[in-house]
C-alpha cells in the first residue's frame, strides 16, 4: 500500500506541474512512472509467464485494435529509454493529426496504466471540438475512478475543456476538492483557482 501511495503521488505531483507549466518534460517522466506500480498491481497484473495479464485482458474478449496493441508493446517494453521514446512518438502522432477515435478506445480500457496513459495523450494534443464531446465525456466519468492516478489524469485532461462558469464544472471541481486522496485534491483547488483568474 505504501508502494502505491508513493507511485500516485509521485504521478501527481507531475500532473500538477504539467497543468502549472506546460508538459515539456512531462511526457518523458509520465512513461517512466507508467511502468511502476504498487505491489498489489503487480500481483493483479501478472501470472506466472512474467506478462502483464490485466493488459491483455483490458479490453475484454475481442480482437485487439492497432491502438491497443501500440500501448501495450509500450508498457511492457523492458527499457525505460525507449519506452519513453515510444511514447513520446505517440503522442506526436496524434499531434499530427491522428485519429483521435483512437483514444476513445484506450478510454474504454479496464487498466489502469492504460487510462492514464491515454488521458494523458488527451491532455497534450489539440482536439477538433467537433471530436470532443464523446472524449469530453468518457474523461468526466473518469474523475469518479477508483484510482486516484485515473482522476487526476483525466481531470488534467478536461482542463481545456472546463468553462468557469459552467455549472457542471463547478460540481465536478467541488467534488474533486474533496477528493480522499489529497494529490487530486490539490490538482483540483489549482484547477479551480486557475479557472477563476481566467
Amino acid at each position: 500500500m505504501a508502494d502505491e501511495a508513493a507511485s500516485g503521488w509521485d504521478l501527481l505531483q507531475l500532473l500538477c506541474c504539467n497543468l502549472a507549466s506546460g508538459a515539456a518534460e512531462a511526457t518523458r517522466k509520465v512513461c517512466m512512472l507508467a511502468n511502476c506500480s504498487s505491489n498489489e498491481s503487480r500481483s493483479r497484473d501478472h501470472e506466472g509467464n512474467g506478462f502483464p495479464q490485466a493488459i491483455d485482458q483490458s479490453f475484454g474478449k475481442r480482437t485487439s485494435t492497432m491502438i491497443e496493441n501500440e500501448i501495450k508493446e509500450i508498457i511492457q517494453d523492458q527499457s525505460s529509454v525507449r519506452r519513453a521514446k515510444r511514447f513520446s512518438a505517440l503522442v506526436d502522432q496524434f499531434r499530427g493529426g491522428r485519429d483521435v477515435g483512437d483514444l476513445l478506445v484506450l478510454l474504454e480500457s479496464t487498466s489502469d496504466k492504460v487510462l492514464g496513459l491515454a488521458a494523458h495523450i488527451v491532455g497534450e494534443i489539440a482536439i477538433d471540438p467537433a471530436s470532443a464531446p464523446p472524449i469530453v465525456a468518457k474523461l468526466r466519468e473518469l474523475t469518479a475512478h477508483e484510482s486516484p492516478t485515473v482522476r487526476a489524469y483525466a481531470l488534467t485532461a478536461l482542463f481545456p475543456w472546463l468553462k468557469s462558469l459552467d455549472q457542471e464544472t463547478r460540481e465536478l471541481l467541488a467534488r474533486m476538492s474533496r477528493d480522499p486522496e489529497e494529490g487530486v485534491r490539490s490538482l483540483a483547488q489549482m484547477a479551480s483557482r486557475r479557472i477563476s483568474s481566467s
